[in-house]
């Protein structure tokens, strides 16, 4: 990647000053000079995956302290999604309004509204909430902690996606359009510590994630308001737009009408099946990935090898369609289709052990111990199908 190279040649000149004291401020005019590039292209860090190389071999992070300066040092500032996604609820699709396509909600910006509209954002704070603070703005003076250092933020740059209030709450929303294994925790903490300050109202930091029509809410606090690293969840929950017309049946018909195909691609060795949908919606060049989705390198090749093996190089269509695109690619392959035939008669998602008997009895060619690690990948493939299925049997609530 450019940031890789860029900040090869910055770290020798910050290099000392970290290894005596743990942290150093970099100003935005003496990172342009050194790097050759943009400032804000080089702290563009959203996941810990997107930092640079040398950040990742030496344990480092960035943060912006000033519009003009960052500080770089030895701390973590993110915070990994969790396992378990929460409950899921069918919200009514907004029939009346006519310029968004809810099929196809292709931004950001898009998913908040069609989130907003639908009663999504008041379901999940539990109140009536209305659109009021969002865009770019200053921070003012954050005082707090990273990790037992004291550091005071002064006036640099934050943006808010979104801010619903209602009478006993503010909440702002970070969104994104793919699913990540991380994010940083910056997005949330800096628009919850400005508010906190200077409203008597509960400030609720909630992080969206919009992906192949799922709308994944999570709610977290921050134990202490003065501490960067003090977060945690409190809530989380899914919600789609209408019922889902894929069904058992649907599953059951796809079956019958697709022949098994073996592939000339490695089986598959990828552990979220909705970070593959997510790299099938938005398609990027594997270099840019890192910083897109928060993948490694390892990672991307292992996702854009999975997405290949499935024959699948875009997803497009509404969110049933795309979704029976994805059970013919899985129907089409070995184990694969043996594994959807078990999830629609037994209506669960398969354990490592049933995973790994299904690969075995297979033929793959693979090594006891590959077997062995890449039936997790099939558990947790059925599990998608598993949680679709039941995406099909929803109904919306009265």
């Amino acid at each position: 990647m450019l940031n890789d190279a860029a900040w090869d040649l910055v770290f020798p000149h910050i290099q000392a000053e970290i290894a005596e004291s743990g942290s150093t401020v970099l100003e935005a005019s003496e990172l342009k000079r050194l790097s050759g590039r943009e400032p804000r292209l080089m702290a563009k860090h959203d996941f810990s995956a997107a930092r640079p190389k040398v950040f990742q071999e030496h344990g480092l992070s960035m943060l912006p302290i000033r519009r003009d300066a960052y500080l770089i040092g030895r701390f973590d500032l993110y915070q990994p999604f969790p396992e378990q996604a929460g409950p899921l609820t069918t919200m009514p699709v907004p029939r009346h309004i006519k310029s968004i396509d809810f099929d196809n909600l292709s931004s950001e910006a898009t998913a908040l509204t069609a989130a907003s509209l639908s009663g999504m954002v008041d379901d999940f704070i539990g109140a009536e909430c209305v659109a009021t603070v969002s865009g770019r703005m200053s921070t003012l003076q954050l005082p707090m902690t990273i990790d037992g250092r004291e550091v005071v933020v002064d006036r640099a740059q934050m943006e808010i996606d979104a801010g619903f209030e209602s009478a006993e709450h503010l909440v702002l929303l970070e969104a994104k359009n793919h699913v990540s294994p991380d994010f940083n925790i910056r997005q949330l903490y800096f628009p919850f510590r400005r508010f906190s300050l200077a409203l008597e109202k509960e400030v609720v930091p909630v992080y969206m994630v919009y992906s192949n029509g799922v709308f994944h809410f999570y709610r977290y606090a921050f134990r202490d308001p003065a501490d960067f690293r003090s977060i945690e969840l409190v809530a989380a929950h899914r919600y789609i737009l209408g019922p889902s017309t894929v069904t058992a049946e649907t599953v059951r018909s796809i079956l019958a009408a697709t022949q098994v195909e073996r592939p000339g691609f490695p089986f598959p060795q990828a552990d979220s099946f909705a970070r593959v949908i997510s790299l099938l919606e938005n398609p990027v060049p594997k270099a840019d990935m890192p910083e897109q989705y928060g993948f490694t390198p390892r990672q991307a090749d292992y996702y854009t090898n999975a997405a290949r093996y499935l024959g699948l190089t875009e997803l497009r269509g509404t969110r049933d369609e795309r979704n029976a695109a994805l059970i013919q690619a899985l129907a089409s392959r070995p184990v694969f289709r043996d594994m959807l035939t078990h999830v629609v008669d037994t209506c669960r998602a398969l354990n490592k052990d049933e995973a790994y008997a299904l690969m075995r009895s297979a033929d793959l060619g693979l090594k006891e111990s590959t077997l062995r690690r890449r039936s997790s990948t099939v558990t947790a493939w059925s599990q998608w199908v598993a949680e679709l299925l039941e995406m099909g049997q929803l109904r919306i609530p009265s």
